[in-house]
């Protein structure tokens, strides 16, 4: 029995990492709770993920904030856009139906087309942004690129997190266990299951410079 408890035993380090979750978790949920800082948060919440990871980060409290506070304006201003640009598809979505023939074909196209452009970028933009330094302009083109010259992992992406807020939203049961798991560490280990991927994919562009 011993051995489990050695710092250098499996059983430590799994421990130690579910405790970093659900401390990540608990900042993420506190700094999004303005509703206007969601982009900022979630971006401290994927930079010390990858961080870890690739075990570079060991103070997991000091990561989040220096994150949060070195992404703020850019992650706030590109969640805004985000917001203001789902809410006009959504919006477009349901226009649909007072539409008919080939007018509502062609604009169920524009919708899909422009709906699988927004998820590609809402999946990848925050995650870019925690590991990248770029311009605004720049990280939307490049979560954008991302997206589309990883087309199996962008399905995964969206299935993956598709699948949970569907499961949220689908019930009354659906929502009180989504927010009881969500509360509890969830939202971070969706985002370390998502950070995983995301660090395969920014290798493959970091191992070509």
């Amino acid at each position: 029995m011993d051995h489990l408890f050695n710092i250098e035993s499996p059983f430590f380090h799994l421990l130690t990492r579910i405790v970093d979750i659900v401390l990540l978790n608990l900042l993420f949920i506190l700094f999004c709770l303005p509703i206007f800082t969601i982009g900022a948060s979630v971006t401290a919440l994927y930079s010390v993920l990858m961080k870890m990871m690739k075990k570079e980060e060991k103070q997991i409290v000091k990561g989040f904030f220096g994150a949060f506070k070195r992404n703020f304006f850019q992650s706030t201003v590109i969640w805004m856009v985000m917001i203001v640009s789902g809410f006009v598809i959504l919006v477009n979505y349901f226009m649909l139906g007072s539409l008919s023939g080939l007018v509502k074909f062609f604009f169920t196209g524009m919708i899909f087309i422009f709906g699988f452009l927004y998820g590609s970028i809402l999946m990848f933009i925050f995650p870019y942004i925690a590991r990248y330094a770029d311009s605004i302009k720049q990280s939307l083109k490049n979560a954008l690129l991302m997206g589309i010259q990883n087309i199996p992992y962008l399905i995964v992406l969206l299935l993956l997190n598709g699948f949970f807020i569907l499961f949220v939203f689908s019930s009354k049961v659906g929502l009180l266990t989504g927010v009881y798991i969500g509360t509890f560490g969830g939202c971070a280990f969706l985002a370390y299951m998502n950070a995983h991927l995301f660090m395969k994919i920014f290798s493959k562009y970091e191992a070509s410079h």
